[in-house]
């Protein structure tokens, strides 16, 4: 699973996996899941793998991960082997997340972490 997989260097990371191992299950976990679909249909063509998914994930919000966490369970994906905590934001963003904790404290760490 990536965090932010649907650009920057999400992305390439994505690709680079994708390519290389195509017997791996690929989760593009992205808060905006037009953007990853669209992402996904990119890798899925130029990496000729198909094993490459999106789901919606805002690690900004506990709720979000908690959600991305049932609906993980619900597709019966198996195991998760490995995620790539690549989702951020800098120090520019302010203010508190709907939590109460400091955005960015709470997508680049908190999130994450549950």
């Amino acid at each position: 699973m990536i965090t932010g997989g649907n650009s920057g260097l999400g992305f390439a990371a994505a690709k680079i996996i994708a390519s290389r191992y195509k017997d791996y299950q690929l989760i593009l976990a992205c808060r905006n899941l037009e953007k990853a679909n669209m992402a996904v249909n990119e890798l899925q063509k130029s990496t000729d793998n198909q094993n490459i998914i999106a789901m919606e994930l805002d690690v900004s919000s506990l709720h979000s991960v908690r959600k991305f966490v049932a609906n993980f369970q619900a597709a019966d994906l198996g195991l998760l082997d490995g995620i790539l905590c690549n989702a951020g934001i800098n120090g520019n963003n302010t203010g508190l997340t709907k939590d109460g904790f400091g955005v960015v404290f709470e997508t680049n760490h908190l999130g994450h972490f549950l």
